[in-house]
């Protein structure tokens, strides 16, 4: 039934620490309303409806592989005579994870300390926990960051992802085989990121990139937010008094203002009490209320029972406040702004004043900070090509395995020689497959980074307490944040 499909993965914005949504689209034959929704006869129906997964795949000399996979957002039936088409429109995982209606809180229990982004448990388990995003769809590295008194409160899975990413500058999307992947900053500077796993000499049809002021860099300013742990408190209190219904149990939630740890569910009689009366006036009946209190990051969920069988019963404050019922304690952190600025005078002479601000949410530690912003300082206070875009056509068997193989990651070598390119590697961000003319045609368009280099060389890094001074003589060294 296929005519077409057009699908991506991964980013183009080499700055981008989270991929935006990847998308897919395929265009098929529906002369018979085969994919027509409402088409009751149709042999799909009644399982013509979006949010069914889709996955695409080459078969190719024995070979199964994997191009593309998500969920169907949408179909557009076009009935014209001459066409006689669907086009089903689609978005990968992290459509999902980015729906504006799906927020979060998490994670289960007080705030995560000390942990990596990627450790398990850690906050993108806890994020994707939350988003019920399934435990066998993850491929994360562990990380490099620790966090600091870390939570999520009604935002979505996207943004919370953001936040990490961005004091991590690692790198998340979804990958041709439908995981969530998560690669650390070091993972392009180690290992398999030192390797280059194909190569392409003037084999492409087409290569472009842009080359300007605005790929550069010259003052930054990395911020964080330092966190003390202060004493035991009340953090948060009901300032109106409710009436439940015999054996009724009502949800409340609890937003805190600022991270909190070790919370205690309200005490009878001291943070709340139960009355027969509005105004307190009549039986007492507080033991015939039950609380649970679950702590969800930054926020607590309160289920309030009335056990009385027939008896109304209104909650009123307890000894604790005059005016506020059902309060929680906790130990409340004190939070303050700390930050790293940093510039290249050179730079600003040559190019002006080019200034970014990049957010380390839950970092507080100020060389870290710092090691940040000189991070970012040194590999972009001169310009560099933005956006490199190489495109490819099944135009030999070599490079059609090429074109279904590579994936958003991966480490390639690249000359073209009229643009003075020899031998050059880069890193794909992001991959795009163009598929027509009943299959026979496949394109693809990968978005690259190059590999960074100092004075023409690519550097051996050091990472503070894993490499030793004298390692790697004769080749450039740079300390990697």
């Amino acid at each position: 039934d296929g005519v077409g499909f057009v699908g991506d993965r991964g980013t183009e914005d080499p700055d981008a620490d989270r991929a935006p949504v990847g998308t897919a689209q395929f265009v098929v034959k529906n002369d018979t309303g085969k994919y027509s929704p409402e088409n009751a006869a149709s042999p799909l129906s009644p399982n013509v409806v979006p949010r069914r997964r889709i996955r695409v795949r080459a078969y190719r000399d024995g070979v199964v592989y994997d191009v593309w996979k998500g969920y169907i957002v949408k179909y557009v039936p076009n009935p014209d005579h001459t066409q006689e088409t669907c086009t089903i429109l689609c978005e990968d995982g992290m459509g999902w994870l980015s729906n504006p209606d799906a927020t979060i809180y998490a994670p289960t229990g007080a705030p995560l300390n000390n942990v990596k982004m990627g450790a398990d448990p850690g906050p993108l388990d806890a994020i994707l926990d939350a988003a019920v995003w399934p435990a066998a769809d993850r491929d994360l590295n562990e990380g490099v960051d620790r966090v600091a008194q870390w939570s999520v409160s009604d935002r979505t899975p996207g943004n919370a992802i953001q936040d990490l990413m961005e004091m991590e500058m690692g790198l998340a999307w979804i990958s041709k085989t439908g995981l969530f992947t998560f690669r650390d900053r070091h993972a392009r500077l180690k290992g398999a990121g030192l390797v280059s796993q194909a190569t392409f000499s003037d084999t492409m049809v087409g290569v472009e990139y842009e080359y300007g002021q605005e790929s550069v860099i010259n003052e930054v300013v990395v911020s964080g937010v330092e966190r003390t742990a202060g004493a035991s408190e009340y953090v948060w209190g009901l300032a109106e008094k409710g009436w439940l219904a015999p054996l009724e149990t009502v949800e409340i939630w609890a937003t805190l203002a600022k991270p909190v740890s070790g919370i205690t569910t309200p005490e009878a009689n001291v943070d709340y009490k139960g009355n027969q009366l509005e105004d307190g006036t009549g039986t007492d009946y507080t033991a015939s209320i039950s609380v649970v209190a679950t702590q969800l990051g930054q926020s607590v969920k309160l289920e309030v029972t009335n056990n009385h069988a027939t008896q109304s019963i209104w909650i009123r404050p307890g000894t604790s406040d005059p005016v506020e019922t059902l309060r929680i304690r906790g130990t409340a952190y004190v939070e303050r702004e700390v930050y790293q600025k940093l510039s290249d005078a050179t730079s600003k002479t040559a190019y002006g004043r080019r200034a970014r601000s990049f957010r380390a949410e839950f970092a507080s530690n100020k060389a870290r900070l710092r090691s940040q912003a000189q991070w970012i300082l040194t590999s972009r206070k001169n310009p560099r090509a933005l956006y490199p875009r190489l495109h490819l056509v099944n135009g030999s068997s070599a490079l059609l395995t090429q074109i279904l193989t590579r994936d958003v990651g991966d480490r390639i070598t690249v000359t073209v020689t009229d643009l003075g390119i020899t031998a050059r590697d880069y890193h794909i961000n992001k991959v795009e497959h163009r598929v027509s003319d009943g299959g026979t045609v496949h394109e693809a368009t990968w978005w690259l980074e190059a590999v960074r280099l100092v004075a023409g060389v690519e550097p051996t890094y050091w990472r503070i307490g894993t490499s030793k001074i004298g390692a790697g003589t004769g080749a450039r060294t740079q300390i990697g944040f």
